[in-house]
């Protein structure tokens, strides 16, 4: 029943992170297509663009600009396919924890 009770928290734990997995995909997804939109943008513009830099605006070429937002964009890209990665992994363990949760508890330790 002990090891029940484990079983049970280690569960919780894994359903926790894969929230906060899944909200990190979001935030990374939207990410993306903020800078997919951006590249269209900079992909449309001549001559000078300019790029806000916290409190500041910065004069740079289109060119250096979209080289700039397709480096970002690669980065992000690959932390969207290690999440990805991280998701499955997890999702992966919560089933097979699922699975003996169920069965230790069809097995007797139902009682709790």
């Amino acid at each position: 029943m002990v090891e029940n009770r484990e079983m049970i928290a280690q569960f919780n734990q894994l359903q926790q992170q894969l929230q906060l997995i899944l909200v990190q995909k979001e935030t990374t997804s939207a990410q993306i297509q903020e800078l997919k939109n951006a590249l269209k943008e900079v992909e449309k513009a001549k001559g000078t663009v300019y790029k806000a830099s916290g409190m500041i605006m910065i004069e740079m070429t289109a060119e250096d600009a979209k080289k700039d937002i397709e480096m970002e964009l690669e980065t992000l890209e690959l932390r969207m396919k290690s999440l990805e990665k991280q998701e499955k992994v997890v999702r992966d363990k919560l089933m097979e924890l699922r699975d003996k949760i169920y069965s230790s508890q069809a097995g007797g330790g139902a009682a709790g």
